[in-house]
C-alpha cells in the first residue's frame, strides 16, 4: 500500500530528527532556546505524519474500489454508500442524465470517486483538512467500516493525537511561539508521544491491509 510506504518514509524522517536533537542536547552542541524550538517543530512533523498517512490510507481504499470489477454504489456498506452519495459531483451526474441514467448506481459511484480525487488534488479534502484527530479517525472508520480500535492503547493514542493536533494548530496559526511551546515539553515526553503515535499508525495500517484484502467496504451479501 502507498500509505505504508509513505508512513515508513515519514517515520524515518522523524526518527532521524529526534535522534539528532537528543544527541545535540546531550552533547550541548545547541543552546536551550534552539532545543526548545526544535522540540516544538517535532510536533509539526508528527502532525504531518498523521495527516499524510491517513490521507494516503483513504487513497488506498479508493484505489481498491476503482480496481474492483462491476462495483457500484448499491454494493457498498450502507454507511459508505450514504457518504458517497453526499459527495457526488452534481455536474458529473448531469452529464450522464442525457443518456437516461442507464446505470445510476455506477454513475453515482464513479462520480463520488472522481469528485473526491479532484477535491484532494486541489487541497480541499472533503473528509478532513488540517484538523485530523482521534474523533475524525473514529468517524471516518465508522463510515468506511474499518477497525480503528487498535489494541489497548487506542484511548491513550487518541489523547496524544488530539494534543498533537492542538499543538500544530497553535504553532501554524501563530497563537504560540515555537520557543514557548518547546519550553513546556521535555525531549522524553516528545519521544513517548512519537512512539505512541507511530505504534498506533502501524496498527491502523495493518487493519487497513486486512480491510482491503477482505473487501470489508462491501455489503456482507456482496462479498
Amino acid at each position: 500500500m502507498q500509505s505504508a510506504i509513505l508512513f515508513n518514509e515519514r517515520k524515518e524522517d522523524i526518527n532521524k530528527y529526534l535522534d539528532f536533537l537528543l544527541d545535540s542536547i546531550n552533547n550541548k552542541t545547541i543552546s536551550n532556546e534552539i532545543s526548545h524550538i526544535m522540540k516544538a517543530n517535532g510536533y509539526l512533523m508528527l502532525y504531518n505524519l498523521i495527516e499524510s498517512t491517513f490521507t494516503e490510507i483513504i487513497n488506498d481504499i479508493h484505489t481498491a474500489l476503482k480496481n474492483e470489477r462491476n462495483l457500484n454504489i448499491d454494493k457498498l456498506k450502507p454507511s459508505l454508500a450514504k457518504k458517497a452519495c453526499s459527495l457526488t459531483d452534481r455536474e458529473y451526474l448531469k452529464s450522464y442524465g442525457k443518456d437516461g441514467y442507464r446505470n445510476i448506481n455506477s454513475v453515482i459511484f464513479n462520480s463520488w470517486l472522481n469528485n473526491y480525487e479532484k477535491l484532494v488534488s486541489n487541497e480541499k479534502n472533503p473528509l478532513f483538512s488540517g484538523n485530523i484527530d482521534g474523533k475524525i479517525i473514529r468517524e471516518i472508520g465508522d463510515i468506511y467500516g474499518f477497525n480503528h480500535k487498535t489494541l489497548d492503547r487506542e484511548d491513550n493514542a487518541m489523547y496524544v493525537i488530539l494534543g498533537i493536533k492542538k499543538a500544530r494548530n497553535s504553532l501554524a496559526h501563530g497563537k504560540e511561539s515555537f520557543l514557548s511551546h518547546g519550553k513546556q515539553k521535555s525531549i522524553d515526553s516528545l519521544k513517548k508521544e512519537k512512539e505512541l503515535t507511530i505504534n498506533y499508525l502501524e496498527e491502523l495500517l495493518n487493519e487497513i491491509a486486512k480491510y482491503i484484502k477482505n473487501k470489508l467496504y462491501l455489503k456482507t451479501q456482496s462479498r
